[in-house]
């Protein structure tokens, strides 16, 4: 008997619709290296200048930069500005 991710991966599939629309992730946009959109994320962490860790629903997202600042905060959307370097998902 398939699970429920199994099933809605194959309705997203079926539909054609991204990922995440049907199931509990987030989505993350990258514009250049200067601007990062965390959609459907589940709080904020930790906040300094070279690093930002964000409860996401795949667990935690850390973003590491220089100069990181807070764009932009929503119940369910999140904008990171500053020069990004990389960007981890950890448990």
């Amino acid at each position: 008997m398939p699970n429920k991710r199994d099933l809605r991966d194959k309705v997203a599939s079926l539909f054609e619709l991204p990922a995440d629309v049907l199931t509990n992730c987030s989505r993350l946009t990258l514009i250049g290296a200067g601007e990062l959109v965390i959609e459907n994320h589940r709080g904020l962490h930790e906040y300094e200048t070279d690093k930002v860790v964000l409860a996401v629903p795949e667990g935690r997202l850390t973003v590491l930069g220089r100069e990181l600042s807070i764009r932009s905060i929503s119940p369910d959307q999140l904008t990171v500005q500053g020069s990004i370097r990389s960007m981890e998902y950890s448990d």
